[in-house]
């Protein structure tokens, strides 16, 4: 019989692709986060899939960042029409150190549900042992797939900032083929996007930088979708 660490690893093998990571990097801060870039690419007649790529740093300040964020647990995916690769999971030590993430370390699990409802979505659980006050943790990783639900359109959402951590920088791209329609809009802060137009793609970015925590007393019963900066958008045409 098969150890269960072992089932773990291999689970992760068929649901995850772990790759060098491609060209490009992003930045976001933790109990100082430093950054966050996330780059979204819609279909277009040669790329029938939506390309959603994240970057993520976060340097660990204090115990308390260690405790509650030594797991990263972003990263969703359903894999029923998506496949996740993992570009990058490392950590780099306050001396410059270092150290991959191990495979026996992540795992991929079923979203929670009940019998009321339920969600084909996976996660997966990056889990760095041994990290230090100090340490940097940084995690890439990509989506690519096509909800067949949407005809070759999509939409989404994405919050700027973290909750009760400062973020140094967050960008946001988002790319579409030149000439499709993109709906977009900026809610709950005031700066302005950048519009360019690279090899066949019209992109919008946002960057905005020193992002203050999130305070809620209860962010369990909070609603933060009212309260978060975010980003929203979609290619369809209402």
């Amino acid at each position: 019989m098969r150890s269960a660490r072992r089932q773990d690893r291999e689970a992760l093998t068929s649901a995850m692709d772990l790759s060098p990571s491609p060209s490009g990097s992003g930045k976001r801060t933790c109990s100082s986060t430093p950054g966050r870039l996330r780059t979204v690419v819609a279909p277009s007649s040669r790329s029938r899939s939506i390309t959603a790529c994240t970057t993520q740093i976060i340097r660990l300040l204090g115990r308390k960042a260690i405790a509650v964020l030594g797991d990263h647990k972003e990263i969703l995916f359903d894999p029923g029409f998506e496949k996740c690769t993992l570009n990058q999971a490392l950590v780099i030590s306050a001396d410059g150190q270092k150290r991959e993430l191990e495979p026996r370390h992540c795992q991929v699990r079923d979203m929670v549900t009940d019998y009321a409802v339920y969600q084909n979505e996976k996660q997966a659980i990056l889990s760095f042992p041994g990290l230090q006050v100090g340490d940097t943790v940084v995690v890439q990783w990509t989506i690519r797939g096509r909800n067949p639900e949407y005809r070759g359109e999509c939409f989404g959402r994405y919050s700027l900032g973290m909750v009760g951590y400062p973020t140094l920088e967050e960008v946001i791209e988002i790319g579409v083929p030149s000439g499709k329609k993109l709906h977009a809009r900026l809610a709950g802060a005031s700066f302005k996007p950048e519009n360019r137009s690279e090899n066949g793609t019209d992109w919008v970015t946002w960057k905005c930088g020193k992002l203050d925590p999130l305070e809620v007393d209860d962010a369990q019963s909070a609603d933060l979708r009212d309260l978060e900066p975010e980003v929203s958008f979609s290619t369809f045409a209402d």
